[in-house]
């Protein structure tokens, strides 16, 4: 995909990581993915986690149509000028959620409170590098600069696991709900990590990757590099990434 990031088209690269080193099969705790690269402009990302797959779908699919429907760059401009419409969106975008997840449940016969999911997200305008993050439950949205420094991007998690089953259905979800909005012009690399992976690392098993915390060598190391660091790394708990880096054509 095409961006433009301070008037330089650049290339987004993306890249999505998952090792689960302890599930039963069928069991459809793993964390659930969605990427999408150019439809109307915009670069989605996302994580999504929960014991329901069918809730995690929703919050995903239905927060990508919410986003797009709208316009990554008009919900930036009203969170930055209208002082109320955090509260609106966040209201309409959990209200819209949970709307869905009650029809799949009456549909399936589910019970809607076991369909709940977290979620973290980066949305990016590719015509001009707006972002938009929305943050339910732990995980960390970070983002390396060209100069080689790590910043978090977006607010703090709320203190719930992202494999927090009740998420998008729980009574405090609103308050819980964070946005975030900047451009990506100072990063060539952002990345999304559920709060499991760091949380549930053991040492490398090559020497190569010793030293280093689990998130710098996630901005740092060349993207041909992580695949084989994730490989090399044991963990105990699932982990879930998405790594995207913005490069220049030669």
């Amino acid at each position: 995909m095409i961006v433009c990031l301070d008037g330089q088209e650049k290339k987004a690269e993306i890249a999505q990581l998952l090792k689960n080193s302890f599930r039963t099969e069928g069991s459809g705790a793993e964390n659930h993915f969605m990427i999408r690269a150019g439809r109307s402009d915009a670069l989605f990302c996302g994580l999504a986690g929960g014991s329901a797959a069918e809730g995690k779908r929703i919050a995903l699919t239905q927060t990508e149509k919410m986003i797009t429907d709208i316009g990554v760059s008009r919900i930036i401009r009203r969170l930055r000028e209208e002082r109320f419409y955090r509260d609106v969106f966040r209201f309409s975008l959990l209200s819209g959620i949970r709307e869905e997840i009650m029809e799949a449940a009456e549909e399936s016969g589910m019970d809607a409170g076991k369909m709940g999911s977290s979620l973290l997200l980066f949305v990016m305008d590719a015509e001009n590098g707006d972002y938009l993050t929305v943050q339910l439950g732990k995980g960390l949205i970070m983002g390396t600069d060209t100069d080689g420094g790590i910043r978090r991007i977006g607010p703090p998690d709320s203190g719930h696991s992202l494999l927090d089953p009740t998420g998008t259905v729980s009574p405090d979800a609103l308050e819980r709900l964070r946005i975030g909005f900047g451009n990506a012009a100072p990063y060539r690399r952002i990345v999304l990590t559920a709060d499991s992976a760091e949380r549930g690392m053991l040492p490398p098993r090559e020497e190569i990757f010793h030293g280093d915390s689990f998130r710098r060598n996630l901005c740092r190391l060349p993207m041909s590099m992580v695949g084989n660091y994730i490989i090399n790394s044991q963990f105990y708990h699932d982990i879930a990434i998405i790594i995207i880096d913005f490069v220049e054509f030669c």
